[in-house]
């Protein structure tokens, strides 16, 4: 894997996963997935977009909703690649001055009252630091001085300065005094599907 080029990223030993479901919480593994079925990701984009603007006028705006955990393997390993997939399927279409993306990123308490095993626990809480780090590196790109450049193969390569969405919402279950909510999942499913 990686003596392709646009794979570099991806450790000789990656780590073992830690559960059997999904990516085993591996953030590599989840992004390792989507690099293999990035032609397909951004077809499957292409045609979404392009479906839901038949029949609009040019000058339509669209709003883009992209929802992910933060906590597991495949939506931590994958979320800030989706988000500049996401820009350049726009920009291919010439839709990037039209659009809206908008991101809610499920934090880690929204999951953590539902498993019970301390290991899983303590990936799903590393996980989650890892990408909060990330997302608030890429949504101050202008501020310290980063940029996203990353070759995806087939001749897919993003090279930005641009943060990865124009809204992020950050979805917790913990309120203003430090609980978790009794029902923490479905209180943070209620509350991004009312807000959007």
């Amino acid at each position: 894997i990686r003596k392709r080029p646009f794979m570099q990223w991806f450790s000789p030993e990656p780590p073992r996963p830690m559960s059997p479901v999904g990516t085993g919480g591996v953030r590599q593994m989840g992004r390792l997935l989507l690099f293999q079925r990035c032609s397909q990701f951004i077809q499957k984009l292409t045609d979404l977009i392009t479906s839901v603007r038949a029949g609009l006028s040019h000058s339509a705006e669209l709003c883009i909703h992209i929802f992910t955990g933060m906590g597991g393997g495949t939506g931590s390993g994958i979320f800030l690649d989706v988000c500049y997939l996401v820009q350049y399927v726009l920009e291919t279409l010439g839709l990037q001055d039209k659009a809206q993306t908008c991101g809610y990123f499920f934090l880690p308490d929204v999951n953590l009252a539902n498993v019970a095993d301390s290991k899983t626990q303590e990936y799903i809480k590393s996980n989650g630091f890892a990408s909060m780090q990330e997302l608030d590196y890429c949504m101050n790109l202008e501020v310290n001085g980063g940029s996203w450049d990353q070759d995806y193969g087939n001749g897919v390569e993003i090279h930005t300065k641009t943060p990865p969405v124009k809204l992020a919402h950050l979805i917790t279950a913990t309120n203003s005094a430090g609980a978790i909510s009794a029902d923490a999942y479905n209180y943070a499913m209620h509350v991004a599907v009312d807000y959007v």
